[in-house]
């Protein structure tokens, strides 16, 4: 897995935008909610940690499919730059998410107190998405279990065939190569699963097209 980041496209210095208009010229006519990241800006050892520590994470990087997610550099700390409104004070997030409106703002890691959690996350996701945001990602971490666990037996297996094609033995070829198909099977199921469980269902009419 890994996160989708998009480079903001704001290079200069312009006007400060409030915190609404800026949420809508980083969502760039995306209609998911946005989760931007002050990639380059120098935080102390701690916040650094758990920065790194929440990118990694298996359930960061799954709920990160549900934002927009851009990075912004350091630039946006001074005043005046277009977003701004998004960063300011002593310690500004690392990390920002916010609903399409822009009514719903969690900052995440401006300081080691105010570390990346699950419900922060799931605020969000609810003002734009109309299933639950916290049953889809422990259904989908249950799926990615099972998933690994065909997966492993998938190796094993042909390991198996491969073993019984060296030694000639055409009725254990036949037993393991329907036990494979099987697996198949289950893994397509489970990622079908996977596929349907992503889906929470964007408030916004308009979806983005590629």
């Amino acid at each position: 897995m890994h996160i989708d980041w998009t480079a903001s496209a704001e290079s200069f210095i312009r006007q400060d935008r409030n915190r609404a208009a800026a949420i809508e010229e980083l969502a760039d006519g995306d209609p998911r909610p946005l989760l931007i990241y002050l990639s380059d800006h120098k935080s102390d050892a701690k916040v650094t940690r758990l920065l790194t520590a929440a990118l990694n994470s298996e359930r960061f990087q799954l709920a990160s499919k549900w934002f927009h997610c851009v990075q912004v550099s350091s630039d946006v700390l001074n005043e005046g730059h277009a977003y701004h409104a998004l960063f300011r004070g002593k310690h500004p997030a690392r990390l920002v998410l916010a609903s399409r409106d822009g009514k719903r703002v969690v900052p995440f890691l401006g300081t080691a107190q105010k570390k990346v959690n699950w419900p922060g996350i799931a605020s969000v996701l609810r003002k734009d998405y109309k299933k639950d945001p916290t049953s889809a990602v422990k259904a989908i971490e249950r799926l990615l279990f099972k998933f690994d666990a065909l997966d492993n037996r998938r190796k094993e297996l042909q390991a198996q065939l491969a073993r019984a094609a060296k030694s000639n033995q055409r009725d254990r070829i036949k037993s393991i190569e329907k036990q494979i198909a099987t697996n198949e099977k289950d893994r397509t199921d489970v990622f079908a699963k996977k596929t349907k469980l992503e889906d929470l269902g964007l408030r916004s009419a308009t979806r983005k097209t590629d």
